[in-house]
């Protein structure tokens, strides 16, 4: 994970600290279960959908926080999921959503 000192996020693609967060997406699925939920905020825009084709996690819960680099174009995406029993983080530079 790209953090200073101070637990500041770097920019994966120029290692400033210039991201703002500009959506917030959740997936809600349970291995084996049929429910399946996807929540997205984004500014002033709360979308609920069954549309899991983007969740970092597959088959299980994710999360994806959505950035912008003021230093440089990168659109960097922390993601979160989970499977078997691990959780894991991965960072990554996305041309858009």
């Amino acid at each position: 994970m790209l953090l200073d000192t101070d637990n500041i996020l770097f920019c994966p693609n120029c290692g400033e600290t210039c991201l703002h967060r500009t959506s917030v997406q959740v997936f809600e699925i349970e291995e084996g279960m049929p429910g399946k939920l996807h929540v997205s905020v984004e500014r002033d825009r709360v979308l609920v959908d069954n549309d899991l084709s983007h969740n970092p996690g597959f088959y299980r819960k994710g999360v994806a926080i959505h950035f912008e680099c003021d230093a440089c174009e990168a659109k960097p995406v922390l993601e979160l999921h989970q499977h078997e029993d691990n959780t894991y983080m991965n960072f990554r530079i996305c041309k858009g959503y």
